[in-house]
């Protein structure tokens, strides 16, 4: 029998199971998203407790939301999050998930560059080698392309190009594995 629990963040620290979860120190970054309409403040609610600085037209949204009371806003137009880096995502061959809930609608280049829902730029200040998450826009005359679709690669090489364009407003689940 398999049975769905509704977990709110604050309970991941303290709630189930009893104590806590388990493997809430192996969490390297928890953003919930969670705030006042228009908000620029995010904050990390893993043990690391990274700071975060919003860039662009970042912003915290009561509009759309998946869980709580509100969501991540940006308008495309290198609206982003920007952190330090820490030694915390520099996941190499290890275990790892990055995973979030993604809406959206419109499917643009930002700054030149696929719509990136997350990328490390790593000790070099560049992606090459580095994981990048993001939608893709589908270039002129380029074949076996999907504009809309989740697409990850690490650095050039492409790993993951998805087939199924979810630029369709709705909200869903994106989760990058390595076991």
């Amino acid at each position: 029998i398999m049975t769905t629990t509704k977990v709110r963040y604050g309970q991941i620290k303290t709630g189930l199971p009893v104590g806590g979860d388990v493997n809430y120190d192996d969490v390297s970054l928890l953003l919930t998203m969670e705030g006042s309409n228009g908000s620029t403040t995010f904050t990390d609610g893993s043990s690391s407790g990274h700071s975060v600085t919003a860039n662009g037209n970042a912003s915290v949204s009561t509009s759309e939301f998946k869980f709580g009371s509100s969501s991540y806003k940006g308008d495309g137009d290198n609206s982003l999050l920007d952190l330090v880096a820490s030694s915390k995502f520099n996941f190499g061959t290890a275990d790892f998930t990055v995973e979030m809930f993604v809406s959206f609608t419109e499917v643009s280049y930002d700054n030149n560059y696929w719509r990136r829902f997350y990328m490390v730029d790593g000790p070099s200040g560049t992606t090459t080698g580095n994981l990048e998450i993001m939608v893709e826009k589908s270039p002129p005359g380029v074949s076996g392309s999907t504009a809309g679709a989740i697409m990850v690669r690490n650095g050039s090489p492409i790993i993951i190009k998805g087939a199924t364009a979810i630029n369709d407003g709705n909200w869903h689940h994106v989760a990058v594995v390595n076991n």
